[in-house]
């Protein structure tokens, strides 16, 4: 695809990911932070970028955060959050693991903007600040006024069996000013509880 978008000087849009990050640093990372991914899915969205760069100089590379919004289906944590508290049960969430979410919503008119305005390079899409699952759950809690118990887990004990993942996968961006998480997540609740 990137050959071909080359040859026809077409822009590539690549849609990629926070996991391409090692998790090392102590804040959120910038689209001038080296990517160093810790397993085989950050991988190979990386080996995606390197392919599209090195193939065509039209690119458009953006990074996600987690994702939440629109027709989730099950797996998507806030939905996951949502599902449990309506019918009262607790949740235990990691809270030593911090990534940034990104409202499908914010998502599609950010992309738009950049589409529009024939963005290029490497841009991070996420709603601003830092925060862990445990955060999150307890946000929409509150948001929700829902009476389930919330308890924080450490990640080693979540992530036993699963691939390594980063102690740190939020996103900042130089380029752009997203609204932060918590507008953001508000606004999907008043959609969402019902």
């Amino acid at each position: 695809m990137a050959t071909i978008a080359n040859k026809y000087k077409t822009r590539l849009i690549f849609i990629s990911t926070c996991a391409v990050f090692d998790g090392k640093k102590n804040d959120a990372y910038s689209e001038e932070d080296l990517p160093n991914p810790l397993n085989v899915y950050g991988k190979t969205k990386l080996a995606g970028e390197d392919i599209v760069r090195n193939a065509t100089s039209n690119y458009l590379i953006i990074r996600l955060g987690w994702g939440f919004g629109g027709n989730a289906q099950k797996g998507v944590f806030v939905k996951f959050c949502l599902e449990k508290f309506k019918i009262g049960e607790e949740l235990n969430a990691t809270s030593d693991r911090f990534g940034s979410l990104i409202y499908t919503r914010d998502f599609a008119i950010e992309l738009k903007k950049l589409i529009e305005n024939n963005c290029e390079g490497i841009y991070h899409l996420a709603n601003y600040g830092l925060v862990s699952y445990y955060e999150i759950a307890l946000e929409i809690k509150r948001l929700g006024k829902f009476n389930s118990k919330v308890y924080p887990l450490p990640s080693s004990e979540t992530e036993k069996n699963g691939p390594p993942r980063a102690r740190m996968e939020a996103l900042k961006s130089n380029k752009l000013k997203i609204r932060s998480w918590e507008e953001a997540l508000k606004e999907y609740l008043k959609l969402n509880i019902n």
